[in-house]
């Protein structure tokens, strides 16, 4: 409904700029990041979307990067068996804890309690790494940067994260109630 209200207020065909806009900026500054872990050498490019991304990587590697101890992995692909799959950005140790990390873009500032998709997100590819690898992850960093530049770190852990991995598994119940 919202998103609809939106399309509607700045029109279809400005909408449809931002989001492509949004999304290549997103895509950019991901893989700047991942070349940045990886330590191989990070894209090129003059035109707005490459500079804008290559800045809010810096900041993310500045700011975000400095609290993760050690990268388990990135872009990497997740099951739990038979429910569900995705791909979590990165897994991580944070600040000491085993975690999933995700790189987020956003046009605009957000607050910890616009975000909770997120987290029920992060908190799936948990349960899903716990499950296949045996791990014990219970903890989620989103690192965010706003395209004017702010960063933004939202951490979900201990009761929080339950409430949030609760929340994702009621999601996948009524998901094969509805379609069984």
């Amino acid at each position: 409904t919202a998103i609809n209200a939106w399309k509607k207020r700045v029109g279809k065909v400005e909408a449809q700029r931002i989001v492509t806009e949004s999304a290549n900026l997103g895509t950019v500054m991901h893989k700047h990041l991942e070349c940045f872990i990886e330590g191989v050498e990070r894209p090129k490019g003059t035109n707005q979307v490459h500079v804008q991304a290559k800045q809010l990587s810096d900041t993310v590697i500045e700011r975000g990067l400095c609290n993760v101890n050690e990268v388990w992995g990135i872009e990497t692909a997740l099951a739990f068996p038979g429910l569900y799959a995705g791909t979590a950005d990165m897994i991580c140790v944070h600040e000491d804890e085993p975690a999933i990390g995700d790189f987020k873009t956003a046009r605009k500032f957000k607050k910890k309690e616009w975000i909770h998709d997120y987290f029920m997100q992060a908190a799936a590819y948990a349960l899903a790494h716990n499950e296949v690898y045996g791990t014990d992850i219970k903890t989620v960093a989103i690192m965010m940067m706003t395209h004017d530049g702010d960063y933004l770190e939202f951490v979900c852990e201990g009761e929080e994260f339950e409430d949030f991995s609760v929340q994702w598994l009621t999601k996948v119940d009524a998901y094969y109630m509805i379609n069984n």
